[in-house]
């Protein structure tokens, strides 16, 4: 891209003088113009408290001033404050209006004429004779006979009136009396053998049974031979085995029949010998490692005891081994034994 270096001319003397008395004659205009505005605030505000004088007679409108050839237009003055607008002149009087004319009469109503009488309508012409009968036509030919084709099974027919209600049977004989609560007598106990007959109550089993029907000996059923539980009690407390001396399992036996194992865990420490890999050791247990017998904090565990094992805590610590003893002094000699046989001599 090429790029045209233009020389700027020097500014003639007479160029820079005009542009200094610019200046200056800018500067000198502001200056009196923010004096007379300062000048105008003054007596605006005295002119405010003064009451309005008559307003005077509009005067002729001046000469309009010629314009200059080529200097610059000065700013534009502030704008004059606007005159008080004259009081409003009393309206002229209003004409009186004339008065109106008087109403034409209205004319009378013209009388509406009769209506014409209606015509008699005309007789029915006669009825027409019927025309004659035409002659048969000839009786066709019979068709070929249809094939017979065995249509669908129908719908299902509608079902019968309902027989007549049949005569009611006679009446059974009077049941047996309920009892009241207070007179249920609560036996102390059944014998397993016997029957006994529908709402009997009794003890059984730590608990209270009742026959919802007549009974059967009991097999070990209780439901299967009418007998139902009203009170489920405990009918047995035992102590089951448990290979942990420090498991304590007890079970419930009811007298339904149902059954509620009780576990309890007592962590009493007990000395399990050498620490063995592979086996599980719960809380409470105490075995020997390395000289030292560690005591265990969990459950379950299988990690061997350490000192970086929080499932381990070291109870006694290995001592130092003690130095070796001084050489005995040798005892005497023991008494000549009795000479040997050989093999040939023992067996001969």
């Amino acid at each position: 891209m090429n790029v045209a270096i233009v020389k700027a001319e020097p500014e003639s003397p007479e160029t820079a003088l005009a542009e200094v008395i610019t200046r200056a004659m800018r500067d000198y205009v502001t200056r009196e113009l923010d004096s007379l505005r300062a000048r105008m605030k003054v007596l605006e505000d005295l002119l405010i408290d003064l009451p309005p004088g008559p307003k005077g007679e509009k005067g002729d409108s001046g000469e309009k001033g010629l314009t200059g050839n080529n200097g610059d237009m000065g700013p534009a003055g502030e704008q004059g404050m606007a005159g008080e607008r004259g009081e409003k002149g009393d309206p002229g009087p209003i004409g009186e209006r004339g008065s109106s004319g008087p109403r034409g009469e209205q004319g009378e109503k013209g009388e509406k004429g009769d209506p014409g009488e209606i015509g008699i309508p005309g007789p029915s012409g006669a009825k027409g004779d019927p025309g004659e009968r035409g002659e048969p036509g000839t009786k066709g030919e019979p068709g070929e006979p249809g094939l017979s084709i065995k249509g669908d099974m129908g719908p299902q027919g509608i079902p019968g009136i309902q027989g007549e209600r049949g005569l009611p049977g006679e009446i059974g004989p009077a049941g047996i009396p309920g009892r009241d609560a207070l007179q249920i007598d609560l036996l102390p106990a059944i014998d397993s053998e016997k029957s006994y007959p529908r709402g009997t109550f009794s003890q059984h089993e730590g608990g209270v049974i009742y026959s919802f029907r007549p009974t059967t000996p009991i097999n070990g059923d209780l439901e299967k031979s009418g007998w139902a539980v009203a009170l489920d009690g405990i009918a047995a407390i035992e102590e089951l085995p448990s290979e942990d001396l420090r498991e304590l399992a007890i079970q419930l036996r009811r007298t339904s029949g149902k059954t509620t194992v009780l576990k309890r865990y007592y962590p009493i420490p007990i000395y399990e010998k050498v620490w063995e890999e592979g086996r599980d050791y719960r809380r409470g247990s105490m075995v020997s490692r390395g000289g030292s017998i560690w005591h265990c904090n969990v459950d379950s565990t299988k990690l061997a005891p350490d000192a970086q094992n929080s499932d381990w805590t070291l109870c006694v610590k290995h001592g130092r081994d003690g130095r070796d003893g001084k050489n005995g002094i040798a005892g005497e000699r023991g008494p000549e034994g009795k000479a040997g046989r050989d093999a040939v001599q023992r067996f001969s």
